[in-house]
C-alpha cells in the first residue's frame, strides 16, 4: 500500500520539525517542509502531494490562504489549516478555497491525525464521486447521442404514463410546434399530438402504463388523420425489480405499408388472371381436343378403307393427318397442365425425392425397357414441396433423356444431389443425360413455350411439343428456385434445380432433411 505524501507549509522551524515527526509515526511521507506561499506552490508543482498542512500566516508575497487558493484552483489538492489566530476575516477568507480542516494551535496529535484522515478519505469520496459523475455524464451524452441518432421517435414515460424523455425525432414525427417542443409533457403538447391520431382513445389508452402488462413487450399500428401510418413499441422499464415506466419507439411506415397493400392488389388481380387464363385454356382444350377427336376417328376409319390401304399417295396423306392429331392433342395436354401449374395450387407437404423418382421411373418402364436406358439415382432429400409437381418436374426431364437420345447410343440419366455452402442455405439437384445435347446459341431459349432445338434431333425424330422444360421451370419458380442447363451439341444435358433450404412456416419453397 502507498503512503500518502502529506506536504508541510510553517515557517516556524520548530512547528515544522516537530509536525514532520508526528507524521512520520503517523505512516505518512513527507516530500518537503516549504516555509513561503511561493515555495509551497512549487513544491506543489513538483511533488504533487495528496494532502498539505498550511500554516495561514507566512511570510512572503503570499499568505497561507492565498497560496491554498491557487494550490485548490490549479491541482485541487486538499488543504488542511493551521493557525494561531482564528479572526472572523481569517475563517471567511479561508472558507472561499474549501478546506479540508481548520486546526487551531496548539492541538494534539490526535486531532491532528483525525484531521488529516477525513481530509483523506473524504477526498478520495470526492474523487470516487467525480469520476463516477463523469462516467454517468459519458453514458448520458452516448445515451444521448443514441437516441437522437435513432431514425425513430422515442418517448418515454413513467409509471403514471407520464412523459420522462424523448428525442428529436418523436417531436418531428408527430409535427409538435417548436413553441410546444421544450416540453411535450405540457398538456398543450398531448392535445396537439391527440388531435393528430385518428382514433386518440385508442391511442391514449396504450400510452398508460398502468393499462400495459409490465412483463410484455407491445406493439401495434395506429392512423394518423394526415394518412400517415405508425407502428409503435414499447418495452417496461425496470428498476430494482419494479417496473417504473415504459419505452415507446415510434416508426413511420407509411411507404412499407402502402406498397404491401399495392403488392397485395397486384397479387390478387395476378391471381384472377391466372384463373381466368386457366378457364380460358381449359375451355379452349377442350373445343379443340373435340374436332381433333373426331378428325382422329374419321383419318382411323379412312385408313381401312380398301381404297385408301390400296393407294400408298392417300394412304400417307391420312398417317399424316393422325400424326397431326396425337402432336396437337399432346399439345392441348401440355398446355393444360401448364396452366395447373401455379403459386396459388402449391400444396407443400413432406416429399422423399427418391420415392418421387421411383415413382415416376413406374411411369416410364416401357419408355426404358425399348430404349434399354440406364439411370443411376442417388441419394436424394426429403423437401416440403408439392408432391405432384415434383412428380412432373422429374417425369419431364427423366423422359426428356430417354426421347432425346443420340442414335445407336443407350440413354444415360444421373440423378444427384449436394447441400451448397454458406451454411447449407440451398440444396441443389442435377439431371444428366448422354442425349443429343442442345446448341450454345439456343441454351438461352430453351425454357421458352414452344421452343424446340432445330439441331441434333433424335434419330427417332421426337421433336417435343416446346412446353415440358417450360413447365419445369415454372414448378422451380412455384417452390422459390431456379433451374439452368449446361449442354453441349453430342455431349448431353445437365439440369441444374436449387432449392432453397426456407423454414416449414413459409408459404413457398422447402425445407430439406438429410436423407
Amino acid at each position: 500500500m502507498t503512503l500518502a505524501q502529506i506536504m508541510i507549509v510553517e515557517d516556524e522551524v520548530l512547528i515544522a520539525r516537530d509536525l514532520k515527526n508526528k507524521l512520520a509515526r503517523f505512516g505518512y511521507q513527507v516530500p518537503q517542509v516549504a516555509a513561503s506561499g511561493e515555495e509551497a506552490v512549487e513544491g506543489v508543482v513538483r511533488h504533487r502531494p495528496d494532502l498539505v498542512l498550511m500554516d495561514i500566516r507566512l511570510q512572503g508575497a503570499l499568505d497561507g490562504i492565498e497560496a491554498a487558493e491557487i494550490i485548490h484552483q490549479a491541482h485541487g489538492i486538499p488543504i488542511i489549516y493551521l493557525t494561531a489566530f482564528a479572526s472572523d476575516v481569517a475563517i471567511s477568507r479561508a472558507v472561499t478555497t474549501e478546506p479540508y480542516g481548520y486546526l487551531i494551535k496548539p492541538f494534539n496529535e490526535r486531532e491532528l491525525k483525525s484531521a488529516i484522515e477525513i481530509a483523506l478519505f473524504k477526498h478520495q469520496m470526492e474523487k470516487t464521486r467525480k469520476k463516477a459523475e463523469r462516467e454517468l455524464e459519458k453514458s448520458h451524452s452516448l445515451l444521448r447521442a443514441t437516441l437522437e441518432a435513432t431514425p425513430d421517435g422515442i418517448l418515454v414515460v413513467n409509471h403514471q404514463g407520464k412523459t420522462v424523455s424523448f428525442n428529436r425525432k418523436f417531436t418531428e414525427m408527430f409535427r409538435i410546434p417548436e413553441p410546444l417542443t421544450p416540453s411535450p409533457k405540457s398538456d398543450q403538447a398531448w392535445l396537439f399530438i391527440l388531435d393528430q391520431v385518428k382514433d386518440p382513445k385508442n391511442f391514449a389508452q396504450k400510452m398508460k402504463v398502468t393499462e400495459i402488462s409490465a412483463v410484455e413487450e407491445g406493439y401495434d399500428l395506429f392512423a394518423l388523420r394526415d394518412g400517415r401510418i405508425f407502428e409503435r413499441f414499447s418495452e417496461p422499464q425496470f428498476l430494482e425489480g419494479k417496473c417504473v415506466g415504459r419505452v415507446f419507439t415510434f416508426r413511420d411506415v407509411t411507404h412499407q405499408k402502402r406498397a404491401e397493400e399495392a403488392l397485395k392488389e397486384k397479387s390478387e388481380e395476378l391471381m384472377r388472371s391466372n384463373a381466368e387464363l386457366n378457364r380460358f385454356v381449359s375451355v379452349v382444350s377442350h373445343d379443340v381436343h373435340e374436332p381433333l377427336h373426331l378428325i382422329g376417328t374419321f383419318a382411323a376409319r379412312l385408313k381401312k378403307h380398301p381404297g385408301v390401304a390400296e393407294d400408298v399417295k392417300i394412304a400417307r396423306y391420312v398417317d399424316k393427318i393422325e400424326s397431326s392429331v396425337k402432336r396437337m392433342n399432346e399439345l392441348t395436354r401440355h398446355l393444360l397442365e401448364y396452366s395447373k401449374v401455379s403459386f396459388d395450387r402449391v400444396t407443400l407437404e413432406t416429399v422423399n425425392l427418391n420415392k418421387i423418382v421411383e415413382e415416376v421411373l413406374g411411369d416410364l418402364e416401357v419408355a426404358v425397357e425399348k430404349s434399354g436406358a440406364k439411370l443411376e439415382v442417388g441419394d436424394l432429400p426429403v423437401i416440403r414441396a408439392d408432391k405432384l409437381q415434383m412428380q412432373q418436374l422429374f417425369l419431364n426431364l427423366i423422359s426428356n433423356g430417354i426421347k432425346f437420345a443420340r442414335t445407336g447410343i443407350s440413354p444415360q440419366i444421373q440423378v444427384a444431389s449436394r447441400l451448397l455452402l454458406p451454411e447449407h442455405a440451398r440444396v441443389e439437384i442435377r439431371v444428366t443425360d448422354n442425349g443429343i445435347g442442345i446448341p450454345e446459341d439456343q441454351k438461352g431459349e430453351v425454357f421458352q413455350p414452344f421452343f424446340r432445338v432445330e439441331k441434333g434431333r433424335s434419330a427417332e425424330g421426337h421433336e417435343g411439343c416446346g412446353i415440358g422444360l417450360t413447365i419445369c421451370e415454372k414448378i422451380m419458380l412455384c417452390h422459390g428456385g431456379t433451374i439452368r442447363v449446361d449442354s453441349a451439341v453430342g455431349a448431353g444435358s445437365t439440369f441444374i434445380l436449387t432449392f432453397p433450404v426456407i423454414r416449414e412456416e413459409e408459404p413457398v419453397a422447402a425445407e430439406f432433411v438429410s436423407h
